[in-house]
């Protein structure tokens, strides 16, 4: 399944977008799919959401997200990601320090951005 989501990002250079608040940044480039090593892209069913979590100071893209699921909790550590992904995956009790997903927030396979929607300050 395909849905338009929204990514919270840094701009880098060259229409590069870095992602913000995870142990192994991925980069985003309009109209090109990144899939993660590891784990989910975590992204946002609105615009508003994808604000309210922490979009004055950063970039907000648009894309299609594949497979969005909404999730519960994220990752207290982010050292601890990839054991995160691991447990969240094999639906095994998560055992490494979490917190509650901001409103709003899905998983997705993968993201592939459309847009530049707001752009940070």
């Amino acid at each position: 399944m395909k849905k338009l989501m929204y990514k919270v990002v840094n701009k880098l250079t060259h229409g590069i977008f870095l992602s913000i608040g995870i142990s192994c940044p991925l980069k985003y480039k309009i109209d090109e799919k990144t899939i993660p090593e590891f784990g989910k892209i975590f992204c946002f069913e609105s615009l508003e959401d994808a604000i309210d979590w922490g979009g004055r100071p950063f970039t907000i893209i648009s894309g299609i997200a594949e497979n969005p699921k909404r999730i519960t909790c994220v990752s207290g550590n982010a050292r601890l990601d990839r054991n995160f992904w691991e447990l969240y995956e094999s639906k095994k009790r998560i055992s490494v320090p979490t917190l509650p997903s901001p409103k709003g927030t899905f998983a997705a396979d993968s993201f592939t951005p459309t847009k530049i929607v707001s752009r940070g300050h």
